[in-house]
């Protein structure tokens, strides 16, 4: 026998390491077909004379506690059905003994004859979650070595079901903790609340109400409260009640597991107000806000286990609640800024509107002082200030009418400045037509004015050099964006060229002199054409600024 013994234990091993793979590989308790086919091809190839197999389940969360049976039949097929003999297999499980009926045909205490007619014997092995359960036709069949070999496995499927509550916990954290980092406005604790909810309830927690009682700052109490099954519903209340201000300072975990036994806060009273059953067991888990509390009609009904998971969530809680604050905090800061930031674009466009009307006023002045000048040259210099300033102002006008107060559109500004040079020029349009090719393109205040400045002097130069004796003819302007960040401008006319001999990059008109300095301070420099009249390009950074 002995010999036999030592044969046989090798093959105990194996058929343990395979039900071993197989509860490890379970993602769900009620997922047992696999398990329950490797318990019974085990034990079949062990030589033990099985008929049935299976695995009660007991889920204590009902009231009374109900009895869930996975069995497998001789055929290797398995269901899943509430046991018949529900009660007797919650006895089993909560004495922690094995029972086994040895000879159901001369002892059956619990009447399973009736309901086994085939069954020889029955026995069922406890373990954390139920029983596992085999039968056989034969009485007496199953011998003291296969009671051992039932026992290793109902370890094994304490182990298992252990490793099962515990991805379950880490997985309901996980997804609380996720909701919690998925919160962008102080409004989305409402789903964190929700997330909670779901919870509980994936995690099998029972409870008759939920509440969560939040003291603010302020001295206000707010409650949410949760029955089973139902929805959140917040209600404010006058000021925190003193039992639970009491339990948030302590700052530790109060369960009263029994009212009716001791109720030494008198909770009884003022919970009947609001429970039509009543309330025999309460827990209040505290947190940076308030406290997570829980009640059940049962007396003693949260486990060690479920106080400890209560803590986990609780901690969490408090991280989406100090997240609402700082999501609070934040959008009061950003909606002081957009207020102030609106007070300065309304300063700055007063600045922008007074800047105008004050350079304005320049060439007025020097409209004044033109009349009393006889010197053609000095006439000249002053009517060209007086293109320039209006030039600056333009700029001024244009971003007083714009949202974007530091950059403006320069192919609208372009367009009315050259149409402003022409008129004050008082040129003739039938004569020299004006050509306008600008695209729509952002640039700097600096970089508008600079341009500005440029086509103000060229567009003249031109009206004034180009068309002489009643030439007709067309000035181009053209502006817009290069690839690469970079702006193009360019002025042209179809006139009468340059002379031979003249040499603009080192000419000594003052007119140009600026159109060269000004190109520096843009970090570029002038590109002149001759063919077909004149021309003259630069290309600019977009982000370019005057010096």
């Amino acid at each position: 026998m002995g010999g036999m013994e030592t044969q046989t234990r090798p093959r105990r091993r194996q058929v343990v390491a395979r039900v071993r793979e197989a509860i490890w590989a379970m993602k769900d308790p009620q997922d047992m077909g696999d398990l329950l086919s490797e318990i019974r091809s085990g034990m079949v190839d062990l030589g033990i004379p099985l008929l049935y197999c299976g695995v009660n389940l007991v889920e204590p969360q009902t009231r009374p506690p109900s009895v869930v049976s996975h069995s497998m039949n001789p055929q290797g097929q398995w269901r899943r059905l509430h046991s018949k003999g529900s009660q007797t297999v919650l006895g089993f499980w909560q004495e922690g003994e094995v029972v086994y009926r040895r000879d159901l045909t001369h002892n059956d205490p619990y009447g399973e004859g009736a309901i086994f007619p085939h069954v020889g014997c029955i026995i069922d092995v406890p373990f954390s979650q139920g029983t596992l359960a085999a039968s056989s036709r034969q009485p007496n069949a199953f011998s003291d070595a296969d009671l051992e070999l039932l026992q290793d496995m109902a370890q094994l499927l304490t182990d298992g079901f252990r490793r099962l509550d515990e991805l379950k916990v880490m997985a309901a954290r996980l997804q609380l903790r996720e909701q919690v980092w998925q919160m962008h406005r102080a409004e989305d604790i409402v789903q964190v609340l929700v997330t909670l909810r779901d919870c509980f309830d994936t995690l099998g927690l029972t409870y008759t109400g939920c509440g969560l009682n939040l003291i603010r700052e302020s001295g206000s109490f707010v409650t949410h409260s949760l029955e089973r099954g139902s929805d959140w519903v917040e209600s404010p209340v006058a000021g925190p009640h003193p039992v639970i201000e009491q339990f948030w300072r302590e700052k530790r975990i109060v369960y009263r597991r029994d009212l009716q036994q001791q109720d030494r806060l008198g909770e009884m009273r003022w919970m009947a107000e609001l429970f039509e059953t009543p309330v025999r067991c309460v827990i209040d888990v505290p947190f940076s806000h308030g406290t997570l509390a829980l009640n059940h009609t049962e007396p003693d009904a949260f486990s060690d286990e479920q106080v400890e998971l209560l803590q986990g969530l609780a901690d969490i809680l408090e991280e989406g609640f100090r997240r609402m604050d700082d999501l609070q905090a934040l959008a009061q800061r950003n909606q002081a800024l957009e207020q102030a930031l609106e007070e300065k674009v309304v300063l700055l466009k007063e600045v922008h509107h007074r800047v105008k009307n004050n350079l304005q006023v320049i060439p007025s002045l020097l409209s004044l002082r033109t009349g009393t000048i006889d010197d053609p040259t000095a006439l000249r210099s002053l009517e060209d200030t007086q293109s320039q300033v209006q030039s600056m102002a333009l700029v001024h006008e244009r971003l007083y009418e714009t949202e974007d107060l530091a950059r403006l559109d320069c192919a609208k500004y372009l367009q009315a400045l050259a149409e402003d040079v022409f008129s004050s020029h008082g040129v003739d349009p039938q004569r020299i037509q004006l050509d306008a090719a600008v695209a729509s393109h952002s640039v700097s205040v600096d970089t508008a004015i600079h341009c500005g400045l440029i086509v103000q002097e060229l567009i003249s130069n031109a009206l004034r050099h180009a068309f002489p004796d009643g030439r007709r003819g067309t000035v181009r302007v053209e502006s817009g964006p290069l690839p690469n960040d970079v702006g193009r401008l360019r002025v042209c006319d179809d006139g009468v060229g340059l002379p031979v001999h003249f040499d603009p990059r080192t000419a000594d008109t003052l007119g140009l002199r600026l159109v060269g300095d000004l190109a520096r301070q843009m970090n570029s420099t002038i590109e002149v054409g001759r063919e077909g009249g004149t021309s003259f390009q630069v290309q600019y950074p977009m982000d370019s600024k005057g010096e």
